[in-house]
């Protein structure tokens, strides 16, 4: 883990937005080094296409729930058939519905029409990408085991 604290990721994560990270790189790059520390080109790269709804269209998923999904892949998915991705696939739908349940909708369009992005009166999407990490770095520690 790095030495960030969460409070500390979850601001930095809306800075990568503020300094023109896209949502889905800025979960990546804040998430990865939060708890791995050290973040792969690769990831970056592999995060960037699914900014703003897939490419920047704004027509399928939000690239904070994405990005937000790629990093539980990236600690519970799994790297050949055989194993167990029962982990895996239980955070990530955990992962989607609480984001849904907080922000109401998973689709870029529908938060940007309804809430946030440049237009005037609207949230940014940095205070939507840090609310993302939060809620992810809570269902996380939430599904840890407790120590005895």
């Amino acid at each position: 883990m790095t030495n960030r604290t969460k409070t500390e990721t979850i601001q930095h994560t809306g800075q990568l937005v503020q300094n023109g990270y896209h949502c889905s790189e800025a979960m990546i790059i804040s998430l990865g080094e939060y708890y791995f520390e050290k973040v792969p080109d690769e990831w970056i790269k592999i995060a960037n296409p699914f900014a703003g709804g897939i490419a920047s269209t704004q027509q399928e998923v939000c690239g904070a729930l994405s990005g937000g999904v790629m990093v539980i892949g990236l600690q519970f998915g799994r790297t050949h058939q055989d194993q167990n991705d029962e982990t895996c696939l239980r955070l990530a739908k955990e992962y989607r519905e609480a984001f849904i349940q907080k922000f109401g909708y998973a689709h870029c369009r529908d938060l940007r029409e309804e809430k946030y992005g440049s237009t005037p009166g609207h949230t940014p999407c940095s205070a939507l990408v840090s609310d993302a990490t939060a809620l992810l770095i809570e269902l996380l520690e939430a599904d840890q085991p407790s120590e005895s």
